[in-house]
């Protein structure tokens, strides 16, 4: 079960088409194209949507044959083909809706498979299988929730800190002591005389005293 609309096609059956993270592995395997560039996309011949249409079949029966499916796919129609296989992708990419305005589509975002890997397997906590299977667009929903979820918990963090100061009278905000995840792609790095600031200030609040040691 998928949280999104899937697309279904008749071939020797009703089959359904998902794009997964494997799909996509599968359809570069086979091509040496990575959909994960935009060119891919737009470079797509006929041979290359047949291709994918196999990629997107293999969730529902890993064991599928390129040329059963190429067989199919002609005694179906290929101009119907064609219209359902990108329509099926579409559903499994990310929603303009669900990214912030400013950032770049699913289409648009150059990303590796080392990352997405990673991204999945250590901060997901999704198994290898598990990760594989999974479409972009689950992908991107579930790092978005994992992103609200530690803003919480940098901003519970930065409230207990900034009570701390308070009790000894230095002012400051919750989100003086961590950057929202959202929006550090619009901000500078934070400066090392902001970073010795916010040392300085942990320090009073705990008792310490600044020692200055110069060279």
């Amino acid at each position: 079960m998928r949280p999104f609309p899937t697309t279904t096609v008749q071939l020797d059956r009703p089959r359904r088409l998902i794009l997964t993270f494997g799909a996509m592995r599968s359809f570069e395997d086979v091509t040496s194209r990575s959909l994960l560039l935009p060119e891919t996309w737009t470079a797509l011949d006929a041979d290359g949507v047949l291709t994918l249409l196999w990629a997107l079949l293999l969730d529902e029966q890993p064991d599928i044959a390129r040329g059963t499916v190429y067989a199919l796919a002609v005694s179906s129609g290929l101009e119907k083909i064609v219209s359902l296989v990108y329509g099926a992708c579409n559903q499994s990419l990310p929603q303009k809706s669900e990214q912030a305005d400013g950032e770049a589509g699913a289409s648009d975002a150059l990303v590796s498979w080392d990352d997405l890997w990673a991204t999945g397997r250590v901060g997901l906590h999704l198994t290898e299988e598990g990760f594989w299977r999974t479409t972009p667009r689950e992908f991107d929903a579930l790092v978005q929730r994992r992103t609200e979820e530690r803003e919480a918990d940098d901003y519970r963090a930065g409230v207990l800190a900034a009570t701390i100061m308070a009790s000894v009278g230095v002012e400051a905000k919750p989100t003086d002591f961590f950057a929202l995840e959202s929006s550090k792609r619009a901000q500078r790095p934070q400066a090392v005389d902001d970073q010795i600031s916010i040392v300085k200030m942990l320090n009073a609040a705990c008792g310490g005293q600044i020692v200055e040691v110069y060279s």
